[in-house]
């Protein structure tokens, strides 16, 4: 699998990011899994036509997308979540994780029954921090996927370690507060 997120594919120059969109499609050729996460940050884009065309082309090579409702809304202009799934769906995505902070996750998955559902957090009363904690729900959703886990229980995983990461200064936690996944 390669992981790769909307801020690294702002990082590259246009003719760059075309080459790495020639390797993703021959990795998937060759039976590998692309999952992305959007990331979206206006500011590392010249302007949002560009950053629109290079998601619209990401999208189309991934297997696992892992997008955030906001930058969803804000690059796109979706209006409600059944919109960014459906528009993400139409790319040829078949597992979708539409992330929405403490409002948990909508996890669209085209080969179980259901194929759409809601996956809640448990609320915190405690949030020292929330750097990184969608770079940690995906990470907790990813390994789970990867050792063979629904997406159903990788969503519960992800925010379980998203959750632990929020209650500590920094994006790393201490090995002596890892949770138990």
């Amino acid at each position: 699998m390669i992981y790769l997120s909307g801020i690294t594919i702002a990082l590259y120059t246009a003719s760059a990011r075309e080459y790495l969109f020639d390797f993703l499609e021959i990795f998937k050729e060759q039976g590998g899994l692309v999952a992305f996460d959007t990331n979206y940050r206006a500011r590392l884009w010249t302007d949002k036509v560009s950053a629109i065309n290079a998601y619209e082309k990401m999208y189309a090579l991934t297997d696992i997308a892992l997008p955030t409702i906001d930058d969803e809304q804000e690059l796109f202009g979706d209006s409600n979540e059944s919109d960014i799934l459906k528009r993400i769906q139409a790319y040829g995505v078949n597992e979708i994780v539409l992330k929405k902070g403490p409002d948990g996750c909508e996890v669209f998955n085209a080969f179980s029954d259901p194929i759409l559902e809601h996956v809640g957090t448990t609320r915190l009363d405690y949030v020292v921090d929330t750097t990184a904690a969608g770079d940690s729900f995906n990470a907790g959703y990813l390994a789970s996927r990867l050792s063979g886990k629904d997406s159903i229980t990788s969503a519960i995983i992800g925010h379980k370690l998203a959750g632990a990461v929020v209650q500590h200064a920094g994006a790393i936690i201490p090995k002596t507060v890892m949770p138990e996944l």
